[in-house]
């Protein structure tokens, strides 16, 4: 029973998280895509709540709950492949920054052990530099090879806008999520001190209603999200 009551929570805890996720980039995305562009704002925007909602994930169901979550989040940017006015690009490159996002906080998380204890700040930093870089060189990488099945040309200055998604737009975002972090923790340690993953198991009746609450929410929102995503590109 308690194994079965740990998989719901998982399940309910990844597909909410990752609905949030989802909605989040239906509707930050598509406010960003209707201004004139400016660059880094998409990263600004995006990637920080990205990692909120997958460290998340990991808080309430473990190292499973991201992967679910992250794959929830894909699931709300594939619904775009059933709008015959987008190509396949405009849904397969969002989909895979999403996909490689969740990968490479996979590893990082896992690298610093974030699901089994607290983390310093310099620590968590580090964490957030080497999440940035590598999720950037494996969309990159993911680029050139679409490119190349694509029988796409390479634009011009290519390079430099390369230089500039990979280095200049992961140090903007690298400070942003770096000053919202700084600024949690040092909530967390005003309200009583900052412990990660520390959570008071409830009793096993109480933990049956809300796992039946947690699962109708993350469904209702995951559904919410689907039709936000649709709106948004029907717009």
């Amino acid at each position: 029973m308690n194994e079965r009551l740990r998989f719901g929570s998982v399940l309910a805890g990844g597909v909410f998280w990752g609905a949030v996720w989802g909605l989040y980039e239906a509707t930050a995305g598509f406010l960003i895509h209707s201004v004139p562009r400016v660059p880094g704002l998409a990263s600004i925007v995006l990637v920080p709540f990205a990692i909120f909602c997958l460290s998340r994930a990991v808080r309430v169901a473990g190292m499973n709950g991201a992967v679910i979550a992250t794959a929830t989040a894909a699931a709300v940017k594939c619904v775009d492949f059933l709008l015959p006015q987008l190509t396949p690009l405009a849904v397969v490159n969002p989909t895979a920054a999403i996909l490689l996002e969740g990968l490479s906080f996979l590893v990082v998380a896992h690298a610093l052990r974030l699901q089994r204890r607290a983390r310093s700040f310099p620590v968590l930093a580090c964490g957030v530099g080497a999440f940035l870089l590598l999720w950037r060189a494996l969309f990159l990488m993911h680029s050139t090879i679409m490119n190349r099945l694509m029988a796409m040309h390479p634009q011009q200055h290519a390079l430099a806008a390369r230089g500039q998604f990979l280095l200049l737009d992961s140090l903007a975002c690298f400070i942003a999520v770096c000053a919202l972090l700084g600024a949690t923790m040092h909530a967390h340690r005003l309200m009583g001190g900052w412990r990660v993953g520390e959570r008071a198991q409830p009793p096993l009746a109480l933990r049956r209603s809300m796992r039946g609450a947690t699962a109708v929410h993350a469904a209702g929102l995951f559904t919410l999200a689907l039709a936000v995503q649709v709106v948004s590109r029907w717009w």
